[in-house]
């Protein structure tokens, strides 16, 4: 595992977003930052545009919002001071793979919606099968996305 390192190409509202899982990782007494937790502070974004992209893609919020509840209580916990958090590598792969999505698309920055991409298109992780088992597809969810954007590239933070 590795230091906390994020890509600096990450929109404002992306940013915002991941600071809130990594605190919710760190009060839940989690070592190592998953992408689930990103996952989870997505589900419970009151905006709910990784909600909205979801539903539009034919898949369950709800069944996404209470996988991401049963894989959290699974995690391991320490407590104790000087506790510090690592990013596993699965959410450095969740990254590296929402990179190589916004060069494709000629983003400058990685968006909300590209990372829960990223999150559905790398296989053999938690958070990729608990996506998959609620129904959400990479077409689907691309559809969506596609839908969002109008054809806009994220080239402003």
């Amino acid at each position: 595992m590795e230091q906390i390192m994020l890509p600096e190409n990450l929109t404002d509202k992306l940013k915002g977003f991941v600071g809130s899982a990594q605190g919710h990782a760190l009060r839940e007494g989690h070592q190592r930052f998953e992408p689930i937790h990103i996952l989870k502070v997505f589900m419970d974004d009151p905006e709910g545009l990784a909600n909205g992209l979801i539903q539009v893609a034919g898949a369950s919020p709800e069944k996404i919002s209470d996988g991401v509840i049963a894989n959290l209580g699974k995690m391991p916990k320490v407590s104790g001071a000087g506790s510090q958090l690592m990013m596993s590598p699965e959410t450095v792969k969740v990254f590296s793979t929402a990179e190589e999505l916004a060069q494709k698309r000629g983003d400058s920055f990685i968006s909300v919606e590209l990372l829960l991409l990223a999150m559905l298109k790398t296989d053999d992780t938690e958070t990729s099968k608990l996506l998959k088992k609620a129904g959400l597809t990479v077409d689907a969810l691309e559809k969506a996305i596609a839908s969002l954007r109008k054809g806009r590239q994220a080239n402003s933070a």
